[in-house]
């Protein structure tokens, strides 16, 4: 396929006129239509203005990346395979205000060509759209990401319109409540919320008619794969909404917060061997569970899980490198659900952590003092020297 045909299917994907388009890019309708008639080319110079248009890379503009047997099912396989979990740029990442960038170029060049080739599948549309919010965290800029956001929230919004589908619009309205979140329009995020349908799995009268429907029928594997599923999301419902609280502040007893995520480790370890996909999560428990224990002044435990952190954290990452399953509990899981990357670098992360501790003012800031006493201990010295090594 040419550019000429990209840029008309392109155009009309987007339900625009040639009119429209060369309004946009400063040109002729006659332009436009010369190109998509084959009669001539784009000049050299017009083609970073077409790419950033139809949001495509300029190579898409040449070409589709995929094969005339893909089906929707296939290529949506095909990106859940690229990223099974985010990777990220950490490049932005700052202690004060944190933005993390997400590299989806891949997976939204696939899917901007996949809605091309099927204009009339929402599925592939809402996840493209669900794509394009991961990567509008590139926009450093709050004004530009906000715009970007908007028009993905508009997309949204007439796929909605357009379609009945259940799990379609799942996917529209989990996306949009992000994007609400993003420009802090609360009350919008939790009126879409209110609109999605959960998917009845996740219900429990239909998760024990489902279960008890495979037995009988002797699919016992099925069984237990939705057991483990189903487990899997409770267990991340639970850590994400206790992670949610502590982030609020709305635990202010430190012994309390020691019992939660020491609770949390306890989860994580009983459904999972390490190396696996849970050692992210029991890192980052262990990593809370220090820096508590340093302001309670208790340094020796402190210590202690600072360096269970560093080792949960190492093996996740020789996990995420081998992606071999155990564990009997996550072996019958959709491996989908599990992220594979951490999604940051965490020595970077920890050291600009301790900065901030350092930094802080001396007078104040009790952290600051709980610090200095766990710096001047060797075994932390030590241990600082490992995560710059």
């Amino acid at each position: 396929m040419n550019i000429g045909e990209n840029i008309l299917k392109m155009r009309k994907e987007k339900g625009i006129t040639q009119e429209q388009l060369a309004d946009v890019l400063c040109i002729s309708a006659g332009a436009v239509s010369k190109w998509e008639t084959e009669a001539s080319i784009p000049d050299i110079a017009m083609l970073p203005k077409i790419a950033g248009f139809f949001r495509v890379s300029i190579d898409k503009l040449f070409d589709f990346t995929l094969k005339e047997s893909d089906t929707p099912e296939n290529i949506i396989k095909r990106v859940r395979e690229i990223t099974v979990g985010v990777n990220y740029d950490d490049s932005v990442v700052k202690w004060d205000n944190i933005k993390v960038v997400s590299n989806c170029d891949e997976e939204i060049s696939i899917l901007t060509d996949a809605c091309i080739k099927f204009p009339n599948n929402y599925e592939l549309k809402a996840l493209l759209c669900w794509y394009k919010h991961l990567g509008s965290s590139k926009y450093t800029e709050l004004e530009s990401h906000k715009k970007a956001e908007r028009e993905i929230l508009d997309e949204l919004s007439s796929i909605t319109r357009l379609t009945t589908d259940k799990d379609v619009n799942n996917v529209c309205y989990s996306t949009m409540c992000q994007i609400y979140l993003v420009l802090e329009e609360y009350d919008k995020a939790i009126e879409t919320a209110k609109k999605a349908n959960p998917k009845d799995n996740y219900q429990l009268g239909y998760s024990q008619a489902i279960l008890t429907s495979l037995l009988k029928q002797g699919k016992n594997e099925e069984a237990e794969k939705h057991v483990h599923n189903t487990n899997y999301d409770s267990i991340m419902l639970i850590y994400m909404g206790i992670m949610s609280t502590i982030g609020l502040g709305l635990i202010k007893d430190e012994e309390k917060l020691k019992k939660i995520n020491q609770a949390m480790i306890n989860v994580f370890k009983i459904f999972s061997d390490s190396p696996g996909p849970f050692d992210y999560y029991i890192s980052e428990s262990y990593k809370a569970l220090a820096v508590i224990n340093m302001a309670l002044r208790e340094y020796d435990e402190s210590m202690r899980c600072f360096e269970e952190f560093y080792n949960y954290a190492e093996n996740f990452k020789i996990f995420g490198e081998k992606r071999d399953f155990t564990s009997d509990f996550v072996k019958y899981a959709d491996k989908n659900k599990f992220m594979y990357n951490i999604p940051y670098d965490y020595k970077k992360h920890l050291l600009l952590a301790f900065d901030a501790f350092e930094a802080a003012d001396a007078n104040t800031d009790d952290g600051h003092k709980m610090y200095m006493e766990l710096k001047k201990r060797e075994d932390f010295q030590k241990f600082v020297e490992k995560l710059k090594a």
